[in-house]
């Protein structure tokens, strides 16, 4: 029977997603071309590999709707009648004598282990792997550790959820340790009924775990390699004064590059962005069977330019080696040595084999890679850095540089004009990606928090008639469960906060090779909209269901409960 029951509900439900799906998705791809997250050619058309999709969508909701029927059924099941009936007096009887102070879960299951002992061992071993996660990210090169960081928050979140039973009356004792001090019995009507209904509490804080705790991993993490890429860039341009962009054209024209090198006192170096593919060299580690043909993003440049203007992080070989279009300057994620010959497909196909004239330190952007502007293809510079040669006037040459550049299609700015409006615009793009991305989160575990709440809610008409008969009133009641409401997402925001704290913690280790002293970004904005979105969802939530249930008289609901 009960099965049944899940299958019409899975059913129903896996429909209603699908149907929505098909009209939500093309505004949704609408609205991502719109704001530039996604190209113009992009859209969500109704083809043969969506329909395949929505059908593994439908059968997903309906397998999750049975199995956890099934699971519940199981449990349940293990139950003798007679006990079951012997706990339901029982039950009857503690809630007359001790009111709400029981909550909506007998005596004997206050006295049960919090959680299965299969359930425990579940959660230590995927909080092993989250650490390991975490651990792993120092040893790795930095291109996967926003990758590594980003798959070790779910895991914590997965691990602290399966495991929150045993540290929710640790934390709900230290929230509530000061209001229970007042003289009123509310804070302490709320501790109690937080702490005799865990499995409760326990399933309201999960999904205010998982959204807090993503939007703040994700943000963070976003955040602090932007920054630390920031950074990074910054001290390769340090010694540059000037940088000649293209404004809204596609490139530098070949005219303005060499009006600019023309300047009386300047060295420049014009970097065109392009794509090289290579087979990296053998690394156990990531490659355990052998590495495959990669792209990597480099930038061409004139030899005899580059040690010139920008200031790169050598670690082996010599930059003044990097002569000719035979050579090419990689980072440490070739995993290739100073000399070694590797071979070389360009973005047009073309075949070669270059020496390594230097290495650098593998870093969070695209400069780890240099090639000769022989290479660059068809494509124009994006960017011309300028530095004043010593002896020569600062003044002087920016204004000749400026007016070398005034063609209509390009402009000098000032090095840190020019990072800070890079920074802005990478900042604008990842804010539009994490809000969307954010905003699915908080409407699925919103819908996880009102389900809950007030589902439980509707379950305690009999508790809350006791509140009312014990002398208080209707608006004293609708507080003490707003309280309790609070409360769990206080709860929740502890978990989200201390699982925060262990994964950016990692990434803060990993980011001091690369910049040493980047902090860690943690965007007080979306993380604190996020956490009063849980807030306002809870209350909602409890205290709508709890005020229908209290137009109700109690010694009706008294009545008929026991």
């Amino acid at each position: 029977l009960v099965l049944s029951e899940a299958k019409i509900v899975g059913v129903a439900g896996s429909a209603a997603g699908c149907a929505l799906s098909l009209l939500g998705a093309p505004l949704l791809a609408d609205w991502l071309v719109g704001h530039g997250i996604a190209p113009e050619w992009f859209s969500a058309p109704l083809s043969w590999e969506s329909a395949l999709l929505l059908v593994a969508a439908f059968a997903l909701g309906v397998l999750l709707a049975w199995l956890g029927a099934g699971v519940s059924a199981l449990r349940a099941g293990r139950v003798r009648p007679l006990e079951a009936l012997h706990e339901s007096e029982n039950d009857g009887e503690n809630d007359g004598a001790n009111g709400s102070e029981n909550g909506s879960e007998d005596a004997s299951a206050a006295q049960r282990p919090a959680i299965p002992l299969a359930r425990r061992l579940a959660g230590l071993a995927v909080l092993v792997c989250a650490l390991a996660l975490l651990a792993a990210a120092p040893l790795l090169p930095p291109l996967y550790w926003a990758g590594l960081t980003t798959l070790a928050a779910p895991a914590l979140i997965l691990a602290c959820t399966l495991l929150s039973p045993l540290v929710i009356p640790l934390i709900t004792r230290l929230v509530t340790a000061w209001p229970a001090r007042g003289r009123g019995a509310g804070a302490m009507l709320v501790q109690a009924a937080a702490l005799t209904s865990i499995r409760r509490t326990a399933a309201t804080a999960a999904p205010v775990l998982i959204t807090v705790g993503l939007a703040c991993s994700l943000w963070s993490t976003s955040g602090s390699i932007q920054t630390a890429r920031s950074r990074e860039v910054g001290q390769q341009v340090r010694d540059a004064d000037l940088v000649v962009t293209p404004g809204s054209a596609p490139g530098l024209s070949r005219a303005t590059v060499d009006k600019v090198r023309a300047v009386p006192g300047v060295d420049a170096a014009a970097t065109t962005p392009t794509t090289v593919f290579t087979v990296p060299g053998p690394d156990p580690l990531l490659y355990p069977a052998g590495a495959p043909l990669l792209p990597y993003p480099a930038r061409a440049v004139t030899p005899a330019e580059l040690a010139a203007v920008l200031t790169l992080p050598v670690v082996s070989g010599s930059l003044a080696d990097f002569a000719d279009d035979r050579t090419i300057v990689v980072d440490e994620s070739w995993h290739r040595a100073a000399g070694d010959k590797v071979t070389v497909w360009l973005a047009d196909g073309r075949e070669v084999s270059l020496r390594v004239a230097a290495v650098l330190r593998a870093g969070l952007g695209d400069g780890g890679v240099f090639v000769s502007s022989r290479y660059a293809g068809t494509r124009l510079p994006d960017a011309l850095y300028v530095k004043p040669r010593p002896g020569a006037d600062p003044a002087t040459v920016r204004a000749a540089v400026e007016a070398a550049a005034d063609d209509g299609f390009a402009e000098a700015v000032p090095r840190e004009r020019w990072t800070a409006r890079v920074d802005a615009r990478k900042a604008a793009e990842t804010r539009l990606a994490l809000l969307f991305i954010g905003g699915i989160a908080v409407l699925y575990t919103g819908v996880a928090i009102a389900n809950t709440l007030v589902m439980s809610t509707r379950h305690r008409a009999r508790e809350l008639a006791l509140l009312r008969l014990s002398g208080l009133t209707p608006a004293q009641v609708l507080r003490v469960v707003a309280a309790e409401a609070l409360l769990v997402v206080a709860v929740g925001l502890v978990l989200a906060a201390g699982v925060a704290a262990l994964s950016l913690g990692g990434l803060w280790i990993a980011l001091q090779q690369i910049v040493s002293g980047t902090p860690v970004v943690v965007p007080a904005g979306p993380v604190a909209g996020t956490a009063a979105a849980c807030a306002l969802i809870a209350l909602l939530a409890t205290v709508a269901p709890a005020w229908h249930t209290l137009r109700t008289p109690a010694v009706r609901m008294v009545s008929a409960g026991g």
